[in-house]
């Protein structure tokens, strides 16, 4: 008898330390760092970021759901958001993937993708935006933000290292939501997407001309893709929340007040100016 019990025992021993093993990892919340500028908290979850080299015409994602191609599906950074202010900073400089582990250059789990010329490191960089060069800074990036989701980076560091191959593609471009392109070949244009206030989705495009290894000198078209968690919620003025008093009543409704429609799943705005609600299960 004792000797089936402590059978039976190690049985549920050993299946609790299975359940335990099976149990996926959740990574810990990202905290800001000291002199991230003042607003709301967020992280960017990257999923996507791919360089364009406009004379290869060969898109190259660093961070996807490939694993024959990136070892990251995810690339979280941290983001302060102060709408009063129109601001939002991207913190470039402690990037994690989503288990929690630093991917930071130079290191085992740094940023890594594979392309038809060999391996090759990315990594986020100190913005600049002086056409003549920039020395030192940090990857900590300051841009302008509205209350319709439009995001503005006046520059954006992404640095491609192409292990033993010169010179390193060193893209220092303004990024953002809207179009941009470059002096040097106007018609190629770089078109982003706002924030989706009802997802978190979203996407940052710019276009740099760039010394690039292989191919030389010539423009390079980069994409950030991905979802700010927890979503951000611009402010809305005191006279609209009057004007919505009787929407914003309803149980586990949202409110969203913008001239567009943001998303089926949001509250938005009549074509008379006036408000929408819809309840959020």
């Amino acid at each position: 008898m004792e000797s089936a019990m402590h059978t039976t025992r190690l049985t549920t021993l050993l299946l609790a330390g299975l359940a335990t093993l099976g149990v996926a990892r959740t990574a810990p919340a990202l905290t800001p760092a000291p002199d991230l500028p003042p607003g709301t908290f967020h992280e960017l979850r990257i999923t996507s970021v791919t360089a364009l080299t406009v004379a290869q015409q060969i898109t190259q994602p660093s961070v996807c759901a490939n694993a024959n191609t990136c070892l990251h599906n995810e690339v979280r950074l941290g983001v302060s958001i102060d709408f009063a202010a129109g601001r939002i900073a991207i913190d470039g400089r402690s990037p994690e993937d989503e288990l929690g582990n630093p991917v930071l250059p130079n290191q085992p789990g740094a940023i890594l993708f594979n392309t038809q010329s060999g391996p090759a490191e990315m990594r986020f960089a100190p913005p600049c935006e002086n056409p003549d060069g920039c020395v030192g800074g940090e990857a900590l990036y300051i841009g302008t933000i509205d209350q319709g989701g439009n995001i503005f980076f006046p520059s954006l560091g992404l640095d491609f290292n192409l292990f033993g191959v010169s010179p390193v593609s060193r893209f220092r471009a303004p990024m953002g939501t809207g179009a941009s392109t470059d002096a040097a070949d106007p018609g190629v244009i770089a078109q982003g997407e706002p924030l989706n206030f009802a997802t978190g989705a979203v996407h940052l495009a710019g276009v740099d001309f760039i010394p690039a290894p292989i191919v030389g000198t010539t423009l390079q078209l980069d994409r950030i893709r991905g979802t700010l968690v927890p979503v951000p919620i611009p402010p809305v003025e005191v006279k609209a929340l009057l004007t919505c008093q009787t929407a914003i009543g309803k149980a586990a409704s949202v409110f969203v007040i913008g001239r567009f429609k943001q998303s089926s799943r949001l509250l938005f705005p009549d074509r008379g100016g006036g408000c929408e609600a819809e309840v959020r299960r």
